[in-house]
């Protein structure tokens, strides 16, 4: 299912959009040039399997951009439970940390050689596993992040800074059964 972010927006709250999330991957494309900051609520959390994928174009000229996957649609007043920031200075780094309520940053992760440039198109893919949330930019494994608090409690992806959104994607990533044939083999 696809979207316009504006009709998104504007019907977050209906039960269709809703019910389309949970029984089917749940696409939004930008218009022309979302800048941000973009809030993207996700009702139904992030739970293990699923898979967000952000298309972008990081700003010329730009120092960083950020994702968080917090508990609340109150960016700076919400607990995050996964925070990414993307930092273009001195041969790039991913610095990855979690924001605990009490306002305080738990201790960072951080990774060199960032594969994203300014003025450079990308694609992130963030997926949720049981134990921690897989990184993957351009279609290559980038970092992993233990989970610190319950993915259960996510609720809210917040994308700002110096990037342009084109297309953030909530998909369904989880193995799928494969009807079997007599003796066990796959169809």
């Amino acid at each position: 299912m696809e979207v316009e972010l504006s009709n998104f927006r504007k019907s977050q709250n209906n039960s269709d959009l809703e019910k389309n999330e949970k029984e089917e991957d749940v696409s939004v494309r930008m218009s022309d040039r979302e800048q941000t900051p973009v809030g993207w609520p996700m009702p139904n959390g992030f739970p293990p399997g699923y898979m967000i994928r952000i298309h972008g174009l990081a700003h010329r000229g730009g120092k960083r951009f950020e994702t968080n996957f917090a508990l609340g649609p109150e960016y700076q007043r919400s607990k995050i439970a996964f925070h990414s920031s993307f930092r273009f200075g001195e041969g790039g780094d991913l610095v990855n940390n979690s924001y605990d309520v009490d306002r305080r940053w738990e201790d960072e992760q951080r990774w060199n050689r960032l594969p994203i440039s300014p003025g450079q198109y990308f694609e992130i893919l963030i997926l949720c596993e049981p134990t921690k949330f897989k990184v993957a930019i351009g279609g290559v494994h980038f970092c992993d992040f233990e989970h610190r608090v319950p993915f259960t409690n996510i609720k809210h992806l917040d994308i700002r800074g110096d990037v342009t959104v084109a297309l953030i994607s909530y998909e369904d990533n989880t193995p799928q059964q494969r009807p079997t044939i007599d003796h066990g083999y796959p169809i």
